[in-house]
Formats: C-alpha cells, structure tokens, sequence
C-alpha cells in the first residue's frame, strides 16, 4: 500500500501548476463572482505582462482609473475620447453584469463567429440605440 500511495504525487499533476494564476483571478474576481469570470476576461483581456513601460500586473480592472489605462492599451492608437468612453461604459457594463443581457448578445455573436472587438462595437451599437451614453460623457455634461 505505501509503495502505492507513494507514487501518487507523480501520477497526479498539481492542480496549481496550470489554470488561472492564483493574483490575476484575485483581480478578476475581487467579489468571488465565478459566474463573471469569462464576462470580466472578455472585457480585459489583457492584464498580464508589460506594455511599453506599464506593468499590466499592477493594474486592477475593478478600479475606474486603472480600467481606463486597460482600456487605452487595448485601444493603442485610437486618440477619439468618445470612442474610448463607449469602451468603458460596454466594459464596465461587463464587468458588473448589468444588464445580463449585454453578456448574452457578446456570447451569441462569439458563437457565430464574430471577434471580440466587432462584438463590442455591436454592444455599443445596441446600448447607444436604447438611449445609452457613456457615464464618463454624462459625468461631464453633468
């Protein structure tokens, strides 16, 4: 029996040694919604590494100006504010799930093929129809 158990640890590989690293869940998951995981990744998908001299590992997308900074990375090139203002409503309507509907069109246009930033742009497309603006615009005009 000891000569069995004993092999155990080699036949069975660690459960930490692949999957998501133990700090990047933490971020995405600050309020342990595993149900948000793949909504919250498909909002930022880029945070981990390094963009010219930021640390994509010290940026919190739960945290207004550190998704902003995401956000701007992943839009590199593009200058036009409202553009970008439209990215961070669609992903902070993401990340908090609201309306869960938002979530169920993006999954519903992956399926059929479409990539993830033509997905985004039908969101605001279908946000801006409904009467939506981005809260940044209306904090401003406010």
């Amino acid at each position: 029996m000891w000569e069995a158990t004993a092999r155990f640890p080699e036949a069975y590989r660690d459960p930490a040694s692949y999957g998501l690293d133990m700090a990047l869940l933490s971020r995405l998951l600050p309020d342990g919604d595993l149900s948000a995981l793949a909504r919250r990744v498909f909002a930022f998908p880029i945070l981990q590494g390094t963009h010219g001299d930021v640390d994509l590992d010290t940026l919190n997308p739960a945290d207004e100006a550190d998704r902003r900074i995401l956000l701007e990375l992943d839009h590199v090139g593009e200058i036009d504010e409202q553009h970008l203002a439209w990215h961070e409503e669609i992903a902070t309507r993401l990340w908090e799930g609201d309306p869960p509907q938002l979530w169920e069109a993006a999954q519903r246009l992956l399926d059929l093929g479409h990539d993830r930033h033509e997905v985004l742009h039908v969101l605001i497309e279908i946000v801006e129809r409904i009467g939506g603006r981005p809260r940044r615009t209306r904090r401003r005009a406010g």
